[in-house]
This record gives C-alpha cells, structure tokens and sequence, in this order.
C-alpha cells in the first residue's frame, strides 16, 4: 500500500481543499453562499462548533472559485491570543478581556497575521513603483494593491478574504482588534486611504507617479470578506459596528446536515475509485446507513452531526473495510456503534501522556457525565481548578470530543461534543473502573492472605507460649517439691500473673483480628455509611490492643483505618 495513501473520510479533521472530490452533502449550501457572495461584500457565515464551516469553505466554496482565474483567495487564522502572564481572572476569562501587557512580545499582532499573508508574492510580481512610492508596507491596501498590479494583465481580479474562526480575533488585546477593525474599513470603504493621500497628491505634483501606476491607484478593489464564525461567539463582532454598520446585515447560518445530505456523504465518497486512495471502493446496505444515521440523529429534529458523521464513516473504513475488494457494509458489520466512538475517544487520550492525560480522562468521565448526562464547567474552573491546560482544551474541542458554548450568563461552558461520543466514554469509564476494582481486589486478597500468615504465626507463638508455660509450671511444681520457701511462694505468683497476662493477650488478639474482618468487609462495600463503619472497626481494633502498642496486629490497625481516612477526605 502507497505511504501517501488517503481516507475517503476525514475523520475529526475539516475537510480540507484537495478533499473536494470527497465533499459530497453541502452542494446546496455552497451554491447559496455562491450567490450570496457575488452580491454582498461582506457575508457572515455562522454555525455551530463542529458544524462544517471550515470545511464549506475548504472543499466546497474555493474550488468554485478557482474555475476562474481572475479570483484570488486568502484563507487567514489568527489563532487565539497567547499571553505569558499568570491565568487572568475569572471575569477576564469568561468575558475574554485581555490585557496588551500580557502578550507575547514574539506573537504577531492581528493585522500583522494578515499582512503576512498577503506579501505572499513572487517577487519578479511586485510592482516597484508602487514600493518606492509607498514607504510604509504594514497597510492592507498597499498589498491588495500589489495583488492588483500583478494581476492586472489578466484582468481586473476578484479578492476573497476568508477568515477563519474568526471568534479568535476577540481573544487579543482590544486595542489590536481595534487597530484590525480599522485597516479593514480602510480598505473596504475609500479608494485611497487618508494616510496615504498627502504622499500620493505631492507624487503627482511632481509629476513622478505614472498613468498606469495612477491609474491603478484610483481604481477601488473587488473585495469579498467572509467571517467564519461560532454562532454562540457572532455577538463578539459587535465591537466592530461602529466602523462596519452593516456587518450582520448578510449572515449565512449553516444548519447540520439534514438526513438526504448525509446520505450522500456516506455513500458517495466510498464509491470512488482513485489511486490516492488506500483501499477499493465500497457500499453500503440501505439498512447499514439507516443504521447509522440512526445512532448519531439528534433526537428532537432530523438533523446529522457532520463531525460525529464523518468519525463513524472513517472506522468503516479503516476498520471494517480496510484492504477488502468489492465489500458491502452490512448491519452486522457495525456492531454496537458506540464502541466505534469508544475507539474514537481513545485515540484522542493517547495524544496525552502521564499525569496530563490521567487528569483529563478522570474530568471527563467523572466530573463531565453524571448519570448518563453531560455537565457543562466553566472555561476559569476546568483551567484553574483542575488545571488543565487551555491548549488542550482546544485540542479536545478541535477533535469534536468537547465543544464549548456560552451559558446564559455569558459565560463559557465545555461539556462532551455530542450524547453518542458520550456513550463511548461511558465505556471507557467502565472499563477503567473496573479494572480499577479489580486491581483493588487483589491487593485486598493479598493483605488478606498476609494477614492470615501473620495470624497463623501469631496462633502458633500463643501455642508454644502455653506449652512453655505447662512446662514451667511442671518444672515449678517437681521444684515445690524439693523445697518449699518463700522464694518458692514468689515465684508461683510470678507465673501465675505471667500466664494470665498471655491469656489476656491472646483474646485482646482475637477480639481485634474479629474488628479487623469486619472493617475490610464494610471496606469493600460501597457507601459513605459502610465507610464509616469499617472506620468504626479499624477503632475498636486499636482501642482493644492500646495495652499492646509494639505488636503487629496494633501496628495493621492503624495502617488501615489511616488509609481509609485519607481516602474519604476527598470525597468529602
């Protein structure tokens, strides 16, 4: 199998523009954002997190574009803010203030992001005489004037702007989103910008600009900006009015799939045949799509999830199909869909190691499903309290195992991406906590059986200990015999108080073994109240060996009712 060999379906991952052969489902969509483009020099589009923005863009709206050459095309992330400092507070954290002081001084500001991608140019393309009249090279409109110039000998070119997630320009200090906001009306909405107009009126008096040159100059660029963007974060954008009034005026919202789409984008890319890919084509039995569509449909609308859709398509692939020829998925061929996201799950865990990924999987599955529901935390909590770290979060939410919304105080909550990724991690934590018992099972059966050893000894060292003593005492008893003296009469009492303190001892012995027993039995049910009860056992334990403080048997009472106490405080 070629090394370079490629999925039909990308999994967690958007599509990206070489998968348009493979974008099937959004045909609809893409032509009405066509056509709402062509007409608006602005467009919003808006959806859900995991709803197919970026891969609408990526495989669906640039390659139409491509078919004409006078369209050129700029996909541009910013990618969140990144600030050196200590975690901001709460407030800030859920509102998404950020400080200018705390960033990164080697992280590049918004407008310089998109400068940076638009000097992407051959430099035999630049136009020198626009370089020489304009010093300042740090401006939108003198690189959309570069692409224009380059462009110019095939025509008037049409300029796409694509951002990206666009909500991650409101993570930077306001005074660089400001600082964006207004180089972008400045290139929208005037011919030349201000600062620019002195130079060019005193080139002109001089008579040093040329017609061609000038002639580029006045002649106003077709622009199209698309804002990709959270529909929960669209009000963010809100910053922007007071230079953009009519920004939400032309807002696409892209819906999940409805149940026709998604059947088209199960069934059509397994049926191509391309060398790139890894294995032959494939079908599907109408019931095993139904069967599919059935597991990942929300409940309360005929709506698909895109990203659960596309991890499901992408295990048939790679594990049901794999290299077989002229193969039909059948029913029983999927078996229980959530153990297709239990591997899921999985996968994304081993992409963390150590501590982090013991901390990671223990929040979600313990603290984010409660009785088969998720829970929602806020963005400050999962990072300050459980410390976990805010570029995993991303990563998590990126995979489509998490996706984050904002609560009706605003503020921004994760909870488990969707209820059939949620059943996946309820297997795992199954698994876990089982295994888990289990192991606690055995180290009990161990301590059980050491326990007992030492108990045997114990039996064994009174055994003798009685013997010793029936032996003294028949020795004591010939001896009275020969000579009966006071010494004799001391010595009797001596043995006497000596046999009875062992006595007291071997049942100081078997009453604390008996609370011992009891205590690992209420240890091993569950319940705050059986705890409390082996505590209780561990208790009299001590109390009746106090007289005893050097044995063992004392010693392995505290052991045990100490490692209980430990173990409910953070229950508690």
């Amino acid at each position: 199998m070629n090394a370079m060999s490629k999925n039909r379906y990308p999994g967690g991952r958007s599509f990206m523009e070489e998968d348009f052969p493979l974008f099937f489902g959004r045909q609809n969509d893409v032509q009405a954002f066509l056509e709402l483009l062509s007409v608006r020099q602005m467009v919003v589009l808006m959806g859900k997190s995991g709803s197919g923005k970026s891969s609408l863009i990526n495989a669906g709206i640039v390659p139409q574009l491509l078919d004409d050459d006078c369209n050129y095309y700029f996909i541009i992330r910013f990618n969140n803010f990144v600030s050196k400092s200590p975690p901001l507070h709460t407030h800030q954290e859920e509102t998404g203030v950020r400080n200018a002081d705390t960033a990164d001084k080697n992280q590049l500001s918004p407008v310089s992001v998109v400068i940076k991608r638009l000097s992407i140019l051959d430099q035999t393309e630049l136009d020198t005489e626009l370089s020489d009249l304009i010093p300042d090279k740090t401006s939108f409109w003198y690189w959309i004037k570069q692409h224009q110039a380059a462009a110019r000998k095939k025509g008037k070119p049409k300029l796409f702007l694509f951002f990206e997630q666009f909500e991650e320009l409101f993570t930077y200090p306001k005074d660089q989103v400001q600082g964006f906001t207004e180089e972008l009306y400045q290139l929208l909405y005037s011919s030349v910008p201000n600062d620019f107009r002195d130079i060019i009126y005193e080139a002109e008096h001089e008579n040093r600009i040329s017609e061609e040159l000038e002639d580029l100059l006045l002649d106003k660029p077709n622009i199209r900006v698309v804002f990709s963007v959270r529909s929960d974060r669209l009000s963010q954008m809100n910053v922007m009015r007071d230079l953009h009034p009519t920004i939400f005026q032309n807002c696409y919202p892209l819906e999940e799939l409805k149940i026709a789409d998604a059947e088209l984008a199960i069934t059509q890319p397994a049926r191509l045949s391309m060398p790139a890919f890894k294995g032959a084509p494939f079908r599907f039995e109408k019931d095993a799509i139904n069967h599919i569509i059935k597991s990942i449909c929300h409940e309360t609308e005929d709506r698909i999830d895109a990203a659960s859709l596309q991890i499901v398509c992408r295990f048939v692939e790679e594990h049901i199909v794999g290299d077989k020829a002229d193969f039909t998925v059948k029913v029983d061929d999927l078996g229980d869909m959530t153990d297709i996201f239990k591997k899921y799950y999985e996968n994304i865990l081993n992409r963390f190691e150590g501590d982090e990924r013991q901390g990671i999987q223990k929040f979600i599955e313990d603290d984010m499903i409660d009785d088969d529901r998720r829970n929602a935390f806020p963005v400050g909590f999962i990072t300050k309290r459980l410390k976990i770290k805010e570029e995993a979060l991303d990563l998590l939410e990126q995979s489509s195992l998490l996706r984050k919304e904002r609560d009706a105080s605003g503020r921004l909550m994760y909870e488990i991406g969707h209820d059939r990724i949620m059943l996946g991690v309820v297997k795992v934590a199954e698994q876990r906590k089982r295994l888990k018992s289990e192991e606690n099972q055995q180290k009990t059966e161990q301590i059980n059986r050491k326990l007992k050893e030492k108990l045997f000894g114990y039996r064994l060292f009174t055994a003798s200990m009685v013997l010793l003593i029936v032996c003294l005492v028949a020795v004591f008893f010939l001896w009275r015999k020969l000579a009966v003296t006071e010494a004799d009469l001391k010595t009797q009492q001596i043995l006497a108080s000596y046999k009875l303190e062992q006595v007291n001892k071997e049942n100081a012995l078997k009453a604390a073994w008996s609370y011992i027993n009891l205590g690992i039995g209420y240890e091993r049910a569950s319940g705050s109240e059986a705890t409390q009860k082996a505590l209780k056992m561990y208790q009299n334990a001590i109390d009746t060996l106090k007289r005893y403080p050097d044995d063992p048997v004392y010693k392995i009472a505290i052991s045990k009712r100490d490692f209980l106490e430990k173990k409910d405080k953070p229950s508690q």
